[in-house]
């Protein structure tokens, strides 16, 4: 009987080591909490030294100049195109098709697979900004930090027709996700992979619109798009739930736009993380400004905690807040002295103008595309097939070891 009783301690243990990297926090907050953001690789192509000028914006992008200042989750590489770089490099140089030098290239983080450019164009102080930060991303940050579950971010085709339809239903999914959904019980375990009390939790969607031609947002746009195969094809109204440290979990597109596919995106992330591990989970992460690590876990005043949107050159005086978002969001006065110091201003409330048919209807002619969240990842469910199978094993071989000694 020992030996059985052995085989069966084991299974006991291969069946509890399974699980291991399942979690009872909500996807959203355990992703606030623990995901790192990935960083974008950002090169600049040259050919010999850089002039002064040229340095000094090529600095603000690196760990030691503005970028690491305001905690943007980028690296970069300088390319010396005279100097024999890595072929890898030369090939990406070759795919810009252009001879201006310096050029900068915004790659995508690489657990990603994205073969494209997040961005690409001239070493301008101007792209250097708009790359790393912008009015609605900050916005979105702000929420983020303030406990909203997700930003449900509508970016417009252009057609005020679809866009408005769009953002209609997109607003009303957003209220009734806030109701409907329940949030799972933190098991005792899994406390500590909390900074909150699990009763301070809530669930709040909320809404904020872009559109495409908006210079401020030009980065940002971009990579939007550029987070799946085909977007810059289609020009149809978009949803992106954007959750966590400023992470894009899928894009909702035209006709996709439905009660249901919202709803399920809802479910996806407040449901319990299934796997901990961050790349084996759908989504892209966004360059973001934003010092998470420093704000998630303290109660300070996140307007003020975010560093200036100003500060390169006086570029952003320029820049105008033009993102919308839904009625319910409020703005303290005292914030609204300094555009470019406050982010509580850089939303106003949306004006939805009446559409000439329910929004639903209006969609339905739209192209749909949908895609779903895997419920399990793929590291999950090969350890699960593996337990499982050992778990047969083991209690075959514990039946004959019985059988042998009885």
């Amino acid at each position: 009987m020992k030996k059985s009783t052995v085989v069966i301690a084991a299974t006991l243990c291969l069946a509890l080591a399974v699980p291991a990297l399942a979690c009872s926090v909500p996807v959203f907050r355990y992703a606030l909490e623990r995901w790192v953001s990935d960083p974008y690789e950002l090169l600049v192509y040259h050919r010999g030294p850089l002039t002064e000028d040229q340095q000094a914006v090529a600095d603000l992008l690196s760990s030691d100049g503005h970028a690491g200042k305001v905690h943007a989750n980028v690296n970069l590489t300088l390319v010396d195109l005279d100097a024999d770089p890595d072929p890898q490099l030369i090939k990406i140089w070759e795919s810009q098709e252009t001879e201006t030098l310096p050029w900068l290239v915004a790659r995508y983080p690489l657990p990603t697979r994205i073969p494209v450019d997040a961005f690409s164009g001239p070493l301008m102080e101007e792209n250097v900004q708009r790359l790393l930060d912008s009015p609605t991303r900050r916005e979105i940050a702000r929420r983020l930090l303030t406990g909203d579950t997700a930003v449900l971010v509508l970016l417009e085709s252009g057609d005020q027709e679809k866009d408005e339809a769009a953002f209609k239903l997109v607003e009303t999914h957003a209220e009734q996700m806030a109701q409907t959904l329940k949030l799972p019980e933190i098991a005792p375990e899994d406390l500590d992979e909390v900074s909150i009390d699990p009763l301070a939790l809530k669930l709040d969607f909320s809404t904020i619109r872009v559109a495409r031609d908006d210079p401020a947002e030009k980065m940002f746009v971009e990579m939007l798009l550029g987070s799946e195969e085909d977007l810059h094809d289609l020009n149809e109204p978009m949803a992106f739930p954007v959750f966590g440290r400023g992470r894009v979990l899928y894009a909702l597109i035209g006709g996709g736009i439905t009660t249901e596919n919202v709803q399920q995106a809802g479910v996806d992330l407040t449901g319990p993380c299934t796997c901990t591990v961050k790349d084996q989970n759908p989504g892209v992460d966004l360059v973001m400004a934003v010092d998470w690590d420093g704000l998630v876990e303290q109660e300070v005043e996140i307007d003020k905690a975010l560093p200036p949107l100003a500060g390169l050159g006086g570029f952003t005086e320029d820049i105008q807040p033009t993102a919308t978002t839904d009625e319910t969001t409020t703005t303290d006065p005292t914030t609204t002295e300094n555009a470019t110091t406050s982010v509580a201003i850089l939303a106003s409330e949306s004006v939805a103008s009446e559409s000439p048919e329910p929004a639903e209807e209006s969609l339905n002619r739209l192209d749909t595309r949908v895609y779903s969240f895997p419920e399990l990842s793929p590291l999950w469910t090969n350890l699960l097939m593996f337990g499982g199978l050992a778990v047969v094993v083991i209690i075959g071989a514990s039946i004959f070891l019985f059988r042998k000694k009885t």
